[in-house]
């Protein structure tokens, strides 16, 4: 008797689950640890007779199960297998489960056997293998964009979400913009999909906007319902209910958020919620190391760019300084045999045409030396805004009837060391330039003002010294231009016009002018949404 005792109290209080079954299914005893582990209790168990287990088995896993108790009950092989039984609260567990054959009685066979919850067991190996997964998928993804369509095709097929997306701030950093959705085969989903991609999110507006502006996950038991879910409507259409919203952050930014929904109503998973976000952790380490490759590849191919220019301004100054006292020459004698009495008119028309070559010549030698910063130069205090102003009268007499000219110049001191009639030839050049980039008309904009240049800027854009600088910027809405063109644009001799119609020194001569100046000139340009050219000049 008190043996007896002891071995109730022994299966009473271990956390497994100790049970008896016969050979048709029908559970004859099961200790009262099932209550915790199912929410069934005993006798419940007991009256829903042989086809309560298999009942509850996973669909996926019924064939196991049956296959380990025919072993088990007719080669009385022990029954050692891991599967999944659903609880009473509808939600799947993962369960170890052990038994051996033990006695006979009336021709009944019995086996004895105990099963171990390992479902934090089995999340874990779930989570680590996804997160291995991810990681691979997302250090072999080409871009930003296909590692995005990897996380959320991945969460989805591994969590049993249907549907995912992702919305990523716009250009401007305004509102969030649908980049990409996944879902199961589904017609409602497709349209949902769809009408998705119509809408922005500004922060704190919808669960992307909300979730973009809080930086922390948001859940929605059921969004049709919810008076803060805009799409709420459509979400009903297509059968959706229970929404979650994930960050993506690197260097502190919300870059991405992630979207998940399914049909059915669903209560908050701290767990799902952990897991998903340890996902976006590890896309956002990610993404944020690409960008440190590519900013740092940026900055190699900008010094590299630098390095040429800086080589071919060398070789072009030394060379049109040659060529500069040939033609000093070639015109001194031109001009006194123009002053030849004895020459006739066929003859002098000659010696016209060769001079006036020669003088186009010297404007391109002017031109290479500008470029090679061994143009002579006059350095005096002026205040930009004063030169502008002179150069916006001069342009408005050159530039066409279809091009609109604005100047927005700052009232802040643009005081600079600089020769004055060198920037109004850079003005000039960029003009021409932006005149040409709008031939059916556009807008031209000149305008001043006065920045910083410390170490973020520096960082970003891979030249500069620390200080305060004078800005010119140039803009014009014409044709704009691809990235190979940007690359080339201040090489001497490169022009994308018709044959004849420019020699290809002109921004070439702006660059040099800007660099002797101890300035820094960039570009930003796209096909069809026009150019901006920024002179930084230091400020005295």
């Amino acid at each position: 008797m008190q043996n007896e005792e002891k071995y109730r109290l022994l299966v009473e209080n271990i956390p497994d689950v100790v049970w008896t079954v016969d050979q048709n299914g029908s559970t004859t005893f099961i200790s009262p640890r099932v209550e915790n582990v199912c929410e069934y209790t005993p006798e419940e168990i007991y009256v829903a007779g042989d086809r309560f287990w298999l009942d509850r088995t996973h669909p996926g896993d019924v064939e196991k199960v049956k296959t380990a108790c025919e072993s088990l009950f007719k080669s009385n092989k022990m029954f050692d297998i891991e599967y999944r039984i659903k609880r009473k609260d509808g939600n799947w567990i993962w369960i170890h489960d052990r038994a051996l054959t033990t006695y006979k009685n009336g021709g009944v066979i019995y086996a004895d056997g105990v099963f171990t919850d390992i479902t934090e067991r089995k999340r874990a190996e779930e989570e680590i293998n996804l997160l291995l997964t991810i990681t691979k998928s997302i250090a072999e993804a080409k871009d930003c964009n296909a590692a995005l369509d990897i996380v959320v095709r991945t969460v989805c097929k591994a969590t049993g979400w249907i549907y995912g997306e992702a919305w990523c701030p716009s250009s401007e950093g305004k509102y969030l913009e649908c980049r990409l959705t996944w879902h199961c085969s589904s017609e409602n989903l497709e349209e949902f999909s769809k009408k998705s991609k119509e809408f922005t999110f500004p922060p704190g507006i919808g669960m992307p906007g909300r979730v973009w502006s809080s930086k922390k996950p948001e859940w929605k038991k059921d969004a049709t319902i919810d008076g803060d879910f805009p799409r709420a409507d459509i979400a009903k259409e297509s059968g959706l209910k229970a929404a979650m919203g994930i960050p993506v952050i690197a260097k502190d930014k919300v870059i991405a958020v992630l979207n998940f929904f399914v049909r059915r109503q669903r209560n908050e998973d701290e767990h799902l919620i952990g897991l998903v976000s340890s996902v976006a952790t590890q896309l956002g380490v990610a993404i944020e190391r690409r960008q440190a490759e590519d900013e740092k590849a940026k900055l190699k191919e900008q010094l590299y760019h630098s390095q040429k220019l800086e080589s071919i301004g060398r070789l072009a100054g030394g060379v049109a300084h040659y060529f500069n006292n040939l033609l000093t020459v070639i015109i001194g004698y031109g001009s006194l045999l123009q002053m030849e009495t004895k020459l006739d008119d066929v003859s002098r028309g000659f010696v016209q045409k060769i001079l006036k070559t020669a003088e186009t010549a010297a404007d391109i030698t002017r031109d290479l030396l500008a470029f090679g910063r061994k143009q002579p130069s006059n350095p005096q205090l002026i205040e930009l805004n004063d030169i502008l102003e002179k150069a916006k009268s001069l342009l408005s007499e050159i530039i066409r009837e279809d091009i609109k000219l604005k100047a927005v110049l700052t009232d802040k001191d643009c005081i600079v060391m600089a020769d004055s009639d060198q920037i109004k030839q850079v003005l000039m050049n960029l003009a021409t330039n932006a005149m040409d980039a709008m031939p059916n008309g556009g807008l031209l904009t000149i305008s001043t003002d006065v920045v910083e240049l410390d170490d973020a800027f520096i960082k970003t854009h891979g030249y500069g010294e620390k200080g305060m600088y004078a800005l010119i910027s140039i803009s014009d809405t014409g044709a704009g231009m691809d990235a190979k063109t940007k690359e080339k644009i201040f090489d001497p001799f490169f022009t994308t016009k018709e044959v004849g119609k420019g020699t290809g020194l002109g921004l070439a001569t702006v660059y040099g002018i800007v660099k002797q100046h101890n300035g820094y000139i960039d570009i930003e340009s796209e096909p069809g949404k026009g150019t901006t050219f920024r002179i930084f000049l230091p400020l005295n």
